[in-house]
């Protein structure tokens, strides 16, 4: 695992292969930060609480 401190706005970038993923923290609430992903639409970007939820 990867963490990070990040301000507001700035990126992440991963990249496997030619594949090159963006993340950036896009605002902070509180207890709650909004994470921006751009990714190639190829790769699939999920939420953990929905895939535990779908095995239910």
């Amino acid at each position: 695992m990867l963490v990070l401190t990040r301000r507001i706005e700035e990126e992440v970038i991963l990249q496997v292969g030619d594949i090159e993923i963006v993340a950036s923290l896009e605002d902070l609430h509180g207890n709650q930060a909004k994470l921006g992903f751009d990714a190639p639409p190829e790769v699939k970007i999920l939420r953990a609480a929905l895939l535990e939820n779908a095995d239910e």
